[in-house]
């Protein structure tokens, strides 16, 4: 993403929502006007003393009068106002939670860029502690899979655009050449690497010389192909039958980019939804007609948030979904108005991953964190950068796990007075700190590799041996400088790195239950923020969870069914076969068979369903078991489907919302009512 327009864009964004905070007018009732002017008074006046407690009290009385309203504006601003005098008195918590009701009744009044700055604020400041446990050789492997083109199943393949790193590459001789003296200069092996071309040129005649070289050296190419004069330009025709045929010709794995970052304003094809839909889908088909060797990649930017779903041309046109993703400094937006950026590099790729992984394999496909300060003269921010920079990639496997690929944007740029540099060859410590990064065996450096090693949360239970143990911690204080563990009262690890792995046997623990506290220090060694998890130490085979029985009632197309199915983790799991039953007959309906061969659960859409025998049967006093990962595969109308399953007493639970969308039927619930609603006549729905 061009980051001098992003920058530009927030600045006017922040501009927008100054402006709204000052001119909007406090509208309601007369039967409430005077009490709300009273305490909305009487707050500011307290808040301007440093009264903040006192402030904070008033706005809730203003705040409760906005509600009953309906007053969603006014309501949102007090959340915002509570949230200054909370962070005043240093209750992060509270006011990460004020801006979280703030950005939901901003976005319920409509103002969708307020709704993104109140969000930002809140994550800006937002404590995160996530437990993860290296898992075992014979476990079930966590990540998502869906037997795409060139996908691993476990990993993420490595690559860069390193065409502007003077020190890899010569552009006139190609002597150094990138594909051989980038691999050396980071000490390992990349598996694609990323070039740009324009509509109307003939790339692979253009790169013929880079082709033979990728094939030599068994790498791949992702090919960002621009429309730079417009959309307009793109139709069917000999340029991209031409190039497709090329493609093809190349012998070599090509993931093919089309205009990407389409959800910017800064390209020549933004907010053209409906027209960006058309040219995507007329030259995926072109592809898939000529050019069987080539991946279809959609690739929006990161930001802005809210349009992107708006660009996605279908299921069937897209192979890969990509983003561009950078982080430059920017202490302009600090929440506590101390010029810090507190921002998360790798929390960019959540927003994507959530909407997109468990249809596509997902994957950055360019970014960078830059080490220089945009605007500030000889500021120099290496230490930042490289703290983000071992966040990413120590991090995905663990958040992530479903992320398949990242290029690293091997250049520096300087445009409109600011200078952005990603640059590796440029900065020693970025360098080292990237060598170190992408050592981790989950980063792939061949395409059809897959990683040797994944993560999985730390559940309620550990197995009484020895475990590795890692942890994602953000806090208020960016650069975190070092991390203790304790164990049932007794410090057991003090660590120095991301991400802030340590190993513990638990077997003096057996048959117990232990607190573990994790803490978090900043570089002066402060105690910033900590967090306790209470886990019980069982010789259960690992991964194994507690599934306790549901509680909620089961409403299916209006009407109550009864089912044998387990909360674990807060979701709810039911049998396949149970749900096959209780869908019968809708429009929804599915059977449900057995490969033997394959291992294999196979699932037919829009077929009645092959009764059994004892589907719906209920436990008559159902009680806890013992849930552990299901290792069968499973098959939709013949494709590969991946969703986390658990075998309880023989029998494969899946998660409900995960059946929910694979079926599209829709899942509602009524927390009033403690009652889940199947809705077989309604499309799916987060």
């Amino acid at each position: 993403m061009d980051s001098n327009r992003l920058h530009r864009y927030q600045k006017a964004v922040i501009q927008i929502i100054v402006i709204t905070l000052v001119i909007t007018v406090l509208n309601v009732s007369s039967s409430s006007a005077v009490n709300v002017w009273r305490n909305y008074d009487e707050a500011e006046q307290a808040r301007a003393a440093g009264y903040h407690q006192t402030a904070i009290d008033k706005y809730k009385i203003s705040l409760k009068l906005f509600l009953e309203e309906n007053d969603t504006t006014n309501v949102a601003l007090m959340y915002n106002k509570m949230a200054e005098s909370q962070l005043a008195l240093t209750f992060y918590d509270d006011a990460v939670s004020s801006w979280e009701l703030e950005a939901i009744y901003w976005s319920k009044a409509g103002k969708t860029q307020e709704t993104i700055a109140a969000n930002r604020k809140a994550d800006w400041i937002r404590s995160r502690f996530e437990l993860f446990v290296k898992a075992r050789d014979d476990e079930q492997a966590n990540t998502l899979f869906h037997n795409a083109k060139y996908e691993p199943k476990t990993g993420a393949y490595i690559g860069a655009y390193a065409e502007n790193d003077k020190m890899v590459h010569d552009s006139k001789d190609g002597n150094p050449h990138y594909i051989t003296e980038f691999p050396n200069m980071t000490g390992k092996k990349h598996a694609m690497y990323l070039l740009y071309t324009t509509w109307g040129i003939n790339f692979f005649e253009s790169y013929s010389g880079h082709i033979q070289r990728a094939k030599d050296a068994g790498v791949g190419l992702q090919v960002a192909l621009q429309p730079v004069n417009g959309l307009d330009e793109v139709m069917d025709g000999e340029y991209i039958r031409s190039l497709a045929k090329q493609a093809n010709a190349a012998g070599i794995p090509i993931f093919m980019r089309f205009a990407n970052e389409m959800n910017g304003e800064w390209v020549d094809w933004y907010d053209e939804p409906a027209v960006y839909i058309e040219k995507f889908r007329l030259v995926s088909n072109v592809f898939k007609q000529e050019a069987p060797n080539v991946v279809m990649v959609w690739a929006p930017s990161y930001f802005p948030p809210d349009n992107i779903e708006a660009y996605y041309p279908g299921d069937e046109y897209v192979d890969w979904v990509g983003v561009s993703m950078y982080q430059t400094y920017n202490g302009a937006l600090d929440p506590l108005k101390l010029g810090v950026d507190r921002s998360s590099y790798i929390e960019k790729f959540e927003n994507i991953y959530n909407l997109y992984a468990k249809k596509k394999p997902v994957f950055i496909s360019e970014g960078g964190v830059s080490y220089s300060h945009p605007t500030a003269e000889l500021s120099d921010k290496t230490d930042w950068a490289v703290y983000q920079m071992k966040q990413l990639y120590a991090n995905l496997p663990m958040l992530y796990p479903g992320v398949k690929g990242v290029f690293w944007f091997d250049t520096t740029k300087s445009e409109s007075g600011r200078l952005n540099s990603y640059t590796l060859s440029g900065n020693d410590k970025v360098l080292t700190a990237y060598k170190k990064a992408v050592s981790n065996p989950f980063y792939l450096s061949t395409v059809g590799d897959q990683s040797p090693v994944t993560y999985k949360p730390l559940g309620q239970t550990v197995a009484p041996r020895k475990l590795e143990l890692s942890a994602y911690i953000r806090t208020v204080e960016p650069l975190l400088a070092k991390v203790t563990y304790t164990i049932a009262g007794k410090t057991v690890a003090t660590v120095t790195k991301a991400p802030w792995t340590f190993s513990y046997d638990f077997a003096t623990h057996k048959g117990s239950t232990v607190d573990l506290k994790v803490t978090a220090y900043s570089s002066n060694g402060k105690a910033i923020s900590d967090k306790t998890v209470t886990v019980k130490v069982s010789d259960i085979e690992p991964g194994t969870l507690l599934a306790t029985p549901t509680a909620s009632k089961v409403i299916v197309d209006g009407k109550e069914v009864s089912f044998e199915a387990y909360n674990i983790n807060n979701s709810n799991y039911f049998k396949l076969r149970d749900l096959a039953m209780a869908v019968n007959g809708s429009v929804k309906s599915f059977d449900v068979g057995w490969d033997a061969e394959k291992n294999a659960i196979n699932l037919l859409s829009g077929k009645a369903y092959t009764v059994a025998g004892g589907e719906l049967t209920v436990t008559l006093k159902p009680t806890s078991r013992w849930a552990k990962l299901a290792k069968s595969s499973m098959y939709l109308d013949g494709k590969l489907v991946q969703f986390v399953a658990y075998d309880i007493e023989g029998s494969n639970y899946f998660k409900l919302r995960d059946i929910a969308s694979l079926i599209d039927f829709n899942v509602t619930w009524n927390g009033t009512m403690n009652t889940v609603g199947l809705d077989t006549g309604t499309e799916y729905q987060e």
